[in-house]
């Protein structure tokens, strides 16, 4: 398969990761409409029992596959049964319905919104994201503007097994549609839920998730002021993305230091250039979404011929645990210490 490295140095028009994957919802929809208008209604994901197909005199015999199982979906554009993967005896299937029926749960506790439908890797992981009510203002030293970030809920699926039900909290800046990420030891922003049919305790299973949601953005806030706050000259500056990026590493080989010094370069020059940086530079705020715009719009994609270069940065930029890493140890090195 052919591929392309492609390398933004002016990045394409700004969308966050959750809008260049998923679809959309319109406001007033009611969760079933959303499900609908998603293309992620009546999948009826189920397990069949696994069966291998041998030939004894040319006579054609299933075997059953002990404890093994497959897991089919209908597909909503065919109407024909899909296989997912192969499951094991006590994997439990949870409809894309049962998953929204938690949103619902979560609007009527906290008036969060269903804003956008997930369908990753063609159906076998989904997700529903939403919108928590307040967002987070921020005032730029520099020019007095105010700057919003949201807070999104995003409920995660798995209809192969491959991952169980969870809510991850991600903070969302709209003037750059940066994907931001707080160090875990500061707030918990990923919880696993716990599928059961009993109402009290899925019920206060979710307080205690809102409650934690509520607490991580407080959290947030503060930390994204204390760095606000946090006055940074040029020198300093690039002796922090040299610390980040590990560049005078000693260790390292001299290509591997020349490498890490380019990709330091590449971040320093958004800091010093960009527009969606510039409300907080001179602070180690700026700095930091310096870094989120070369992971999320920015650092290198390989692109294969035919394939959208959005929807690839988008997907790294919510599947990728070293990017990921890398935004929580910045957002780490730049909050002041106590």
């Amino acid at each position: 398969m052919t591929t392309t490295e492609v390398s933004t140095t002016t990045p394409l028009p700004r969308q966050d990761a959750f809008h260049a994957l998923g679809t959309e919802i319109p406001e007033g929809l009611t969760t079933p409409e959303a499900l609908e208008f998603a293309n992620m209604a009546h999948w009826n994901v189920r397990k069949e029992p696994l069966t291998a197909v041998i030939y004894e005199n040319g006579v054609r015999k299933e075997v059953p596959v002990p404890n093994q199982h497959a897991v089919l979906r209908t597909n909503p554009f065919n109407q024909q049964a899909e296989v997912f993967g192969v499951v094991g005896n006590r994997w439990t299937p949870f409809q894309n319905e049962t998953v929204a029926g938690v949103t619902d749960s979560i609007t009527r506790m906290s008036g969060a919104r269903l804003t956008t439908a997930l369908v990753l890797n063609g159906g076998r992981k989904t997700g529903l994201v939403m919108e928590m009510p307040e967002g987070m203002t921020f005032t730029s030293p520099r020019t007095g503007e105010k700057d919003v970030t949201k807070l999104n809920l995003v409920l995660f699926n798995s209809h192969d097994a491959s991952s169980a039900l969870s809510a991850v909290l991600t903070p969302i800046r709209l003037f750059c549609a940066n994907q931001q990420r707080m160090a875990e030891g500061s707030a918990t922003s990923r919880f696993m839920l716990r599928h059961t049919g009993e109402e009290q305790i899925r019920m206060a299973q979710l307080e205690e998730l809102l409650s934690e949601s509520f607490s991580y953005q407080d959290v947030f806030t503060r930390n994204v002021q204390a760095m606000i706050d946090r006055s940074l000259d040029e020198e300093l500056a690039r002796i922090q993305l040299e610390d980040l990026f590990s560049a005078k590493d000693p260790d390292l080989t001299e290509r591997q230091r020349e490498l890490r010094q380019l990709t330091v370069d590449s971040v320093f020059d958004l800091y010093m250039g960009s527009e969606t940086v510039a409300p907080f530079h001179g602070t180690a705020f700026g700095v930091y979404n310096a870094v989120t715009e070369y992971t999320d719009h920015v650092a290198r994609v390989i692109v294969p011929d035919g394939g959208n270069e959005r929807e690839i940065r988008a997907l790294r930029t919510l599947s990728s645990e070293p990017m990921d890493d890398l935004k929580a140890r910045a957002f780490d090195l730049l909050v002041p210490s106590n």
